[in-house]
């Protein structure tokens, strides 16, 4: 399966983690799925539990290049923010943007969180549209660029 390009070498462990992770999801991450799930956001394709190398995403869509992760209290934790931290570089090597929310966001804030979900992904297909194929996926860092507008 690591042979598509949508799972940048994931390994055959991170499949099964990503296969059991999908058995215990948080109850954040269970009632954004809710919403973005089928295609219901913008038509975009969101995966959930989707392994990239070694890591496993929260939510991927392969289209806009885009993760979604959403964090509990452990990510407030200096340890933590280290690796994830870490883990943000390796993966924005594949030309894969991240962006996070609190859980708490996603309970009492969850219309600002689709909005900035649908803003990041039109922004991020705009850009990928207007750039050489060649260059998101050889690992140019395309996570922090803006796309030009169009006038």
């Amino acid at each position: 399966m690591s042979d598509y390009p949508f799972f940048h070498d994931a390994t055959p462990r991170s499949f099964e983690r990503a296969r059991l992770l999908r058995l215990n999801v948080t109850s954040a991450e269970k009632e954004l799925w809710r919403h973005i799930r089928k295609k219901q956001l913008d038509g975009l394709r969101f995966r959930r539990q989707h392994p990239v190398d070694q890591f496993i995403l929260d939510f991927y869509c392969h289209e806009a290049l885009l993760a979604i992760e959403v964090d509990g209290p452990i990510h407030q934790q200096r340890e933590q923010k280290m690796y994830d931290q870490e883990r943000e570089i390796i993966i924005e090597g594949f030309g894969i943007k991240i962006i996070r929310f609190k859980n708490e966001d996603v309970f009492t804030s969850l219309p600002d969180v689709l909005n900035k979900i649908k803003m990041e992904a039109s922004n991020r297909l705009q850009l990928l549209r207007s750039s050489p194929p060649d260059s998101y996926r050889d690992g140019e860092d395309l996570s922090g660029v803006e796309p030009a507008l169009n006038p």
